[in-house]
C-alpha cells in the first residue's frame, strides 16, 4: 500500500508536515498502536462524524455517502493546498505520499461507485421482491376468495335456503354412498319420508312468513330427534327425509319413527300462535325394499301415503319391506 510504506520510509521532517496538515499531534500518531495509525486517520476522523451507532455494520444510505464525501473531501484538499510543496521543491518523501494519497482518492470513487451499482442493484432487487410478494398476495386472496365462492356455491347447491338443511341431492349422494358400505357392515340402512298433515291448512289461514316459519321450527326439531350421523333434509314443500343407518333391528327404527312423529305433533309458537301439524311418515329398508338411493326414496314415499291413509296411523313400513310385518312404529 503506497502511503502506508511512503510513511514508514519518510522522514521525521516529513513525519512533522504530515502532523501538521492533518492536525494530530506527533505524539498521538507515534502511539504503540504502529504505523497503520497513520493511513486510519483521515477515515477515522470522518467517522468520527457519524451517530455513535452508526459506526458499526448498520450505517445507512445517506451516512455511507457522508463518510465517502468527507474523506474524499479531506484528501483532495490535502493535495491541492500544495501540503507537499511545489513541483521543483518536495519535501524528501514527500511525492511517494501525495501519490499515495491520490491513489487513495482514485480508490475511493472506484468504491463509492460500486457501493452506488451495489445500491442500486439492492433496491431493484428489494423493488422486484416487493412486487413479486404483491403479485403473490393478490394471487392468493383471488385463489381464495374463488374457493370460498366455489364452496359456497357448491354447498347452496345441496342444502335448502329456508331451513339450511341438506336437500334432496344431497340425500341421494348419501344414500348412495352408505349403501355401498351397509352391505360390508351387515347394518339395516332405512329412509323416513315425512309429510306435514294440517301445514296447508296453516299457510292459507296466517300466510306464507308463518309457514315458513314453522318449517324451520320443524327441520330444527328433526335435527334434534335423530342421531349426530343421522341426515335430516328438506325435499319438497312440506316433506322432510331422513337417512337413518346402523340400526340393528325394526323395532328400534319403529321406535325412532314414533319420537319423530311426536316431536313433530307438539305445538310450535309463531308469531304469538300455537301452531299444531302432525306428520305422515313412511319408512323403507336396504336391502328389501331397494339398492339405490331413488328406489328408497320412491319406496317410502309410497310408504308415506298409505301412512296418510291410516288415520290412527302416524308411520307405515314399505310393503317391500319383508321385516315390516313384525314391527308396528309407537303411536304419535
Amino acid at each position: 500500500m503506497p502511503i502506508r510504506n511512503a510513511l514508514r520510509e519518510s522522514s521525521y521532517t516529513t513525519d512533522l508536515m504530515l502532523d501538521e496538515v492533518l492536525a494530530i499531534p506527533a505524539c498521538e500518531r507515534r502511539h504503540e498502536a504502529g504505523p497503520m495509525d497513520g493511513d486510519t486517520t483521515l477515515i477515522a476522523s470522518a467517522s468520527a462524524r457519524l451517530p455513535a451507532d452508526d459506526r458499526g455494520s448498520g450505517i445507512a444510505d445517506g451516512d455511507w455517502d457522508d463518510l465517502f464525501n468527507a474523506v474524499q473531501d479531506q484528501l483532495t484538499h490535502l493535495v491541492s493546498d500544495g501540503a507537499f510543496g511545489s513541483a521543483t521543491s518536495i519535501a524528501p518523501g514527500a511525492a511517494q505520499i501525495r501519490d499515495g494519497v491520490l491513489d487513495c482518492v482514485a480508490a475511493l470513487r472506484l468504491l463509492q461507485e460500486t457501493v452506488d451499482a451495489r445500491r442500486v442493484q439492492r433496491d431493484g432487487l428489494a423493488l422486484a421482491v416487493f412486487d413479486a410478494q404483491t403479485s403473490l398476495a393478490q394471487v392468493r386472496a383471488a385463489l381464495f376468495g374463488t374457493q370460498r365462492g366455489g364452496r359456497r356455491a357448491r354447498h347452496d347447491a345441496l342444502h335448502d335456503h329456508l331451513t339450511r338443511l341438506p336437500n334432496r341431492e344431497f340425500l341421494r349422494d348419501r344414500i348412495n354412498r352408505q349403501l355401498a358400505t351397509a352391505g360390508q357392515a351387515r347394518c339395516v340402512l332405512a329412509v323416513m319420508f315425512l309429510d306435514l298433515d294440517g301445514f296447508k291448512q296453516v299457510n292459507d289461514a296466517h300466510g306464507q312468513a308463518a309457514g315458513d316459519e314453522l318449517l324451520r321450527i320443524i327441520g330444527a326439531r328433526l335435527r334434534r330427534v335423530v342421531r349426530a350421523q343421522d341426515v335430516v333434509g328438506r325435499v319438497g314443500g312440506d316433506e322432510f327425509a331422513c337417512l337413518i343407518g346402523g340400526i340393528g333391528d325394526m323395532a328400534q327404527l319403529a321406535h325412532l319413527a314414533g319420537k319423530i312423529g311426536q316431536a313433530v305433533s307438539a305445538p310450535c309458537t309463531v308469531g304469538g300462535l300455537k301452531l299444531v301439524v302432525h306428520a305422515s311418515i313412511g319408512i323403507a329398508t336396504s336391502p328389501d325394499a331397494g339398492n339405490s338411493a331413488d328406489t328408497l326414496l320412491n319406496s317410502a314415499d309410497r310408504a308415506m301415503y298409505a301412512a296418510k291413509r291410516q288415520q290412527k296411523t302416524h308411520a307405515f313400513f314399505s310393503r317391500d319391506d319383508a321385516a315390516a310385518t313384525a314391527a308396528q312404529p309407537d303411536p304419535a
